[in-house]
């Protein structure tokens, strides 16, 4: 007996099992069926669907489809469509208008000026050298 007979996989539609049955391509004869289970696409209790965007977690398909029901306005944008970078360099933008405002360069300089004021007070809180701190 050949010990590859019968082990393959082939997918057949349940019309066409039903026709012609399921052989096996070395013996010809009745090959054994095993039916695997159907894999989902979307939320099920084990496996919930976390959006952060909108700050929810679905536990099925129905929860979210009632969410964007209730909430038409709501949508998930793909991060590399046109809108998504619209939103992203308007936010930007006005970020940097803020930190321009405020004496600043931009956002990043911004940024990086309160992480260094952040530090020097706590290192004057700790009782470092302060002649070094103040520099």
């Amino acid at each position: 007996m050949d010990l590859d007979c019968g082990n393959f996989e082939e997918i057949l539609s349940l019309r066409e099992y039903e026709a012609k049955g399921l052989t096996c391509p070395t013996c010809a004869g009745e090959a054994q069926t095993v039916i695997y289970p159907v894999r989902t696409v979307g939320a099920t209790s084990t496996r919930p669907v976390v959006m952060d965007q909108i700050g929810q977690s679905f536990e099925s398909n129905s929860e979210m489809r009632n969410y964007f029901k209730k909430h038409p306005g709501r949508q998930v944008v793909d991060k590399d469509s046109g809108e998504w970078r619209q939103m992203y360099d308007d936010t930007r933008n006005g970020c940097d208008t803020e930190a321009k405002a405020q004496g600043f360069r931009d956002v990043r300089h911004k940024q990086q000026t309160q992480k260094k004021e952040r530090a020097r007070k706590r290192a004057l809180d700790t009782g470092l050298d302060t002649v070094r701190v103040l520099k």
